[in-house]
């Protein structure tokens, strides 16, 4: 099996791109001509281990101090239009609520005084328990042979076929009725268990989640704030009024009792939402939704569009910052 653990250094053309990206994001216009909205970054989670050129716990630090000295990191409260001549402001968020948000993240983001918003899925706050979609990455990352048997077909895990594989993997467990919970039947019933390829070690440092302990400590911070992110990391259209209802209120329940604060705010899961959507998160009197790529357009504030980031590059990070949303308005991608 590949050790994705080998970190290897950056192709040529990948350095000559980042000094690229670094120039233009330099450029001594570049603050009058990026956007005067809030830049809003999305990450996931930070595993002390590094596998496979992710964000890890040193890349998160190289990142979080890289943009409070070139920026202004401010938390949702501060997320209004900067004046021309003001530094761009970013506004960090971490989705799924993974254990080591709390561990890693949280320790970083205090060092450097940087505010971020915590999108937590309450599922896998349970001890044991994980995100259908941590048993897909762990599926691709992690599954130790050549191949996987699900619903009589046999799928190949050799690494040059591995991604199609886990997609199409992914892809039948979406489609597993009632969403989400026929996926986690399927995977309980149905699949290799999860411990039978990720060690106690990996699975504590990767997919357990934040206990109600570490919100309550996180949510007394005044850095941070903690939104949701469902119960369950369903894909919220494909969801029934029912469910759908079940997955965004009993995940808030669960947030306010943690954190003895009232929840205000919402990341929709996979990007995954519908006017349905946007009418419920009013229904249970949430202020604001944060999506990824925004696609109904009826409100902003239950639409706010962000920036994923996946890549350690500095590079592609500050070019982001600066040119993320006149890139998304020509509907260009950047890392």
């Amino acid at each position: 099996m590949t050790d994705f653990t080998q970190q290897k250094s950056p192709p040529r053309q990948s350095r000559i791109a980042d000094v690229f990206l670094t120039a233009l994001s330099s450029f001594p216009l570049a603050k009058v001509a990026s956007s005067r909205d809030p830049i809003v970054l999305l990450y996931h989670g930070v595993p002390r281990v590094p596998s496979n050129g992710e964000v890890h716990a040193r890349v998160l630090e190289d990142h979080v101090r890289f943009l409070t000295n070139r920026f202004e990191v401010v938390g949702i409260e501060r997320d209004s239009p900067r004046k021309r001549l003001e530094k761009q402001r970013v506004v960090l968020t971490f989705d799924d609520g993974f254990r080591n948000n709390a561990e890693v993240a949280a320790p970083i983001l205090r060092r450097y005084k940087a505010p971020a918003v915590f999108f937590v899925c309450s599922r896998h706050a349970e001890e044991k328990n994980f995100l259908w979609v941590s048993y897909i990455d762990a599926l691709a990352r992690f599954y130790r042979w050549p191949d996987l048997r699900f619903r009589g077909e046999r799928f190949d895990m050799r690494w040059a076929r591995r991604r199609d594989s886990v997609e199409r993997i992914r892809s039948i467990l979406r489609k597993e009725l009632p969403h989400p919970s026929g996926a986690y039947m399927a995977i309980r019933e149905e699949l290799p268990e999860l411990n039978e390829f990720v060690t106690d070690q990996c699975f504590r440092d990767r997919y357990a989640g934040m206990t109600a302990e570490q919100l309550g400590e996180r949510a007394a911070n005044p850095l941070f704030e903690i939104g949701s992110h469902t119960a369950d990391h369903p894909f919220l259209e494909d969801c029934t009024d029912a469910e759908m209802n079940a997955q965004i209120a009993s995940n808030l329940a669960f947030i306010e009792a943690a954190t003895g604060e009232k929840c205000r705010t919402i990341a929709y899961p996979s990007g995954s939402y519908d006017q349905r959507v946007l009418e419920m998160c009013e229904r249970l009197d949430l202020s604001s939704g944060y999506a990824v790529t925004p696609k109904v357009g009826r409100n902003p504030r239950f639409e706010i569009p962000r920036l994923g980031v996946y890549n350690p590059s500095q590079a592609i990070l500050g070019f982001k910052v600066q040119w993320g949303n006149h890139l998304r308005a020509a509907r260009i991608a950047v890392g």
